[in-house]
This record gives C-alpha cells, structure tokens and sequence, in this order.
C-alpha cells in the first residue's frame, strides 16, 4: 500500500483510490495544504 496502516480503515475496493492512496487522505492533504497556504498568505505583509 501507498501509505502504511490503512489496512485497518478500508478493504480493497471499498473506497476509491487516486494513485493507491484512500481519496479521504487526498482530501484530507489537500484541505491542509490550502490552510496552510491561506495561513502564509494572511502573513505576508505588504
């Protein structure tokens, strides 16, 4: 597997898969990729 320990979470085929990792770690990634950039974005001063 993709990521180590989602075994546990889902069985082959039971939820989409985008490049073999589970789509809700997708998301989950790239949620907190745009709060972390709106984060820096909020702290560049002009």
């Amino acid at each position: 597997m993709a990521v180590p320990g989602t075994a546990a979470e889902d069985e082959p085929g039971e939820v989409p898969r985008v490049a073999g990792v589970p789509v809700n770690l997708v998301v989950a990634g790239v949620l907190s990729g745009l709060s972390a950039l709106g984060y820096a974005l909020a702290q560049v001063k002009d």
